[in-house]
């Protein structure tokens, strides 16, 4: 075993061994290691409550280290802006992360009249809709349920046509080959 090796070994007991004293900066770095891993692997192995006991956490650590760079004659305005901006960052990546988890409630009927068409659908505020939420083949004269994240409406793309079509939940609609018309 190398030298490295062995000083990886001696850091990452270390960590885990919650009575080592980190520095301030290595507390804050691994603080945020761990955040960004949780949201990056889905909250796979931590639940939102750890995530929020982690941002907590590193607030903290965050302040502690205003205080030691405030003694060092640091600016610590810019410096808890620059924190509290990273934090709030984070904060919003897990909340986004805790969405994209979220299964579909409700669906939108769509009836193909015309010849068989594929359509994507997206979330209710997806804005940019560069990923779909689901790929749907709808043949003729065939009713589909199509589903995706939203409390009111989904958006519906017909693969091949310019329009995005925002259709309500609950509801059933006809594609007539450029529009949907909602179906009674």
């Amino acid at each position: 075993m190398n030298t490295i090796e062995k000083e990886i070994g001696t850091r990452q007991a270390a960590i885990r061994d919650e009575s080592h004293a980190l520095s301030l900066d290595e507390q804050q770095h691994h603080l945020q290691h761990q955040i960004l891993r949780g949201v990056v692997e889905g909250e796979k192995y931590s639940s939102a409550s750890e995530t929020q006991d982690k941002i907590a956490k590193l607030r903290e650590v965050n302040k502690r280290i205003d205080k030691e760079k405030e003694k060092l004659g640091l600016d610590p305005v810019l410096i808890s802006f620059v924190t509290i901006a990273i934090t709030a960052a984070v904060a919003a990546l897990v909340r986004w992360f805790e969405y994209l988890g979220a299964p579909p409630q409700g669906s939108v009927a769509i009836y193909n009249p015309g010849p068989p068409i594929r359509v994507w659908t997206y979330d209710e505020g997806d804005g940019v809709r560069w990923f779909a939420f689901k790929e749907y083949f709808i043949d003729t004269n065939t009713v589909v349920p199509l589903t995706a994240r939203g409390n009111n409406a989904i958006q519906i793309v017909v693969i091949g046509k310019p329009a995005v079509h925002t259709c309500a939940k609950g509801q059933a609609y006809a594609f007539n080959g450029s529009t949907m018309e909602p179906r009674t």
